[in-house]
C-alpha cells in the first residue's frame, strides 16, 4: 500500500489545493464532528489564523487529515 502525503496549504495558510480540502471534509468529521456546516468557510478562517493542512492519500482516497501550526519557541 503507498500512502502519499500531500499538502492542502502553503506555510502562509494559503490554499494550494482546493480538491484536496473538499476529499479531507469527510476523515475531518469523523475526527471533529462538531465543525460547522460550511466546512471549507471554517477551515479557511483556521488557516488565515496560522494553521496548514496535509492528507495521506491512499489510492486515490483521503486517509487520514493533519492540521497543525509550526511554532518557534526560544525557551
Amino acid at each position: 500500500m503507498t500512502v502519499n502525503v500531500l499538502p492542502v496549504t502553503d506555510a502562509k495558510g494559503a490554499v494550494t489545493n482546493a480538491d484536496m480540502l473538499v476529499a479531507a471534509e469527510t476523515v475531518h468529521r469523523q475526527l471533529r464532528p462538531h465543525l460547522p456546516e460550511d466546512y471549507v468557510g471554517r477551515m479557511k478562517e483556521v488557516f488565515a489564523g496560522g494553521a496548514e493542512m496535509a492528507v495521506a492519500v491512499v489510492a486515490g482516497q483521503v486517509a487520514g487529515v493533519a492540521v497543525f501550526r509550526v511554532l518557534e519557541k526560544t525557551h
